[in-house]
């Protein structure tokens, strides 16, 4: 019998929850990684057995504890949007819950984790996973792979460099043709934010600041100072208002006759914070770029449409002080902007996906699996990277990638219903019982 973890995620856990029991059914016994108080009183309410739970709240940082491998704890630190704001706890919380993991995951023989790999406890164990050879288990990410839409693959690093791959060889006639349509999450997180979605929701966040999920003092990921929280989300809305009022943009009937393209990221977020680790400083992305520009060639900067409200007007009043340097309307679509653009450039964003599959080129400030395409250059990428073409890199997707959806059941509660749900089970199940190639 395999035994498997999952690691606790706010609403993923209930999502989480869903596929562990499909995976129970099918003989897989299921053990559990808990930070949060909340999380732990759920799961006990759904009778996970208590020895098949892992506790690490913040108290475990008292103990102290010594490190069991070097494991470049301060990076961690850095990308994480809580741990970072006291990182005396945060390495002391780091260093103390590497025994407890380790022997949870050695005297259980776990043979996989699944988690996410945003918080610095999740990068932590999967570091540990790669860093030990007494444990068995595999650190396993499931997540979107973007395009084509509807489908998921198990990513084995951080930095989303790495698909876990079960086959070498396709089983299916046609490959998949690229239509440039957004993937649903674009969609869906483009309404959050807009006008009428911010108003609609902002109740439901108002709220969520003071649910006992949200306020667990024991929770390493929650930051202390919810004073300083708060006044952060009320800047974000004054910031949104600012945006549309004062920042100047240009938009298509103004745009050059040569221009790149970078497109900026919402932050803190993992796919640039972890994903994009030393170059999450988007103002000197932009600079760097704008120092490589060609003779008469200008640099576009575009918003994220869900990230408007991030940053202060001024940072936008930065940006066009650089020479040649503009922001562009957020709703001017990134494909036009793509096929008239010389290069597209972003730190993961999946528009850099989007332009290699329209053989445009792009450049990338991180090292994600689609930058192994040919038109993709990646800042991070050495000599010894082997580059595939798109049909290659097709193939490759499709064969090691799973139809259904990764989410929880606050931002897309469909990912909930039952045939979602038995369509990523399978795909766990499949995962854990083939050997990776």
């Amino acid at each position: 019998m395999k035994q498997i973890a999952f690691v606790s995620n706010y609403y993923k856990t209930e999502f989480f929850f869903l596929v562990s029991r499909y995976l129970e059914e099918s003989g897989i016994s299921v053990f559990w990684i808990v930070t949060s108080k909340y999380w732990l009183k759920f799961l006990r309410s759904k009778q996970v057995r208590a020895d098949r739970v892992l506790y690490l709240p913040r108290s475990i940082a008292k103990n102290k504890f010594r490190p069991l491998v070097d494991l470049n704890v301060n990076e961690i630190i850095y990308s994480d949007r809580a741990l970072k704001y006291d990182p005396d706890f945060a390495e002391d919380y780091l260093f103390s819950i590497q025994k407890p993991v380790y022997d949870f995951l050695k005297n259980n023989d776990i043979s996989f984790v699944f988690g996410e790999m945003t918080w610095g406890h999740e990068i932590l164990i999967n570091r540990l996973c790669r860093s030990i050879s007494d444990i068995k288990a595999k650190y396993l990410k499931p997540h979107t792979i973007r395009i084509p839409n509807g489908r998921f693959a198990f990513f084995k690093d951080e930095y989303e460099e790495e698909i876990y791959r079960i086959s070498e060889s396709a089983d299916f006639s046609d490959s998949w043709i690229y239509n440039q349509n957004k993937p649903d999450y674009f969609h869906k997180n483009n309404e959050l934010n807009s006008l009428l979605g911010r108003v609609k929701r902002f109740p439901r966040k108002f709220a969520s600041m003071f649910s006992p999920a949200k306020n667990d003092r024991e929770d390493p990921c929650q930051r202390r100072n919810k004073f300083s929280f708060i006044i952060g989300k009320a800047k974000e809305e004054l910031y949104y208002y600012l945006y549309y009022l004062f920042v100047n943009r240009i938009g298509v009937s103004d745009l050059p006759k040569m221009f790149w393209v970078y497109y900026m990221h919402k932050q803190p977020e993992a796919s640039i914070d972890v994903l994009g680790r030393y170059y999450e400083d988007q103002f000197k992305n932009i600079e760097s770029l704008a120092k490589k520009l060609p003779d008469e060639c200008w640099l576009l900067v575009k918003e994220h449409p869900n990230a408007v409200g991030d940053r202060s007007p001024f940072f936008y009043r930065k940006v066009s002080a650089l020479n040649r340097v503009v922001v562009v309307d957020e709703r001017v679509d990134s494909h036009f902007l793509i096929d008239r653009s010389e290069i597209t450039a972003t730190v993961s964003g999946t528009v850099a996906y989007e332009a290699a599959l329209m053989n445009k080129k792009a450049i990338l400030f991180s090292k994600v699996f689609f930058s192994r395409l040919e038109d993709v250059v990646s800042i991070k990428q050495s000599s010894d990277d082997k580059k595939i073409n798109i049909d290659e890199f097709k193939e490759m997707i499709m064969i090691n990638s799973f139809e259904g959806l990764i989410s929880d059941s606050l931002s897309d509660p469909s990912c909930m219903d039952i045939v979602n749900v038995e369509k990523v089970g399978a795909a766990f199940e499949c995962v854990i019982k083939r050997p990776e190639l």
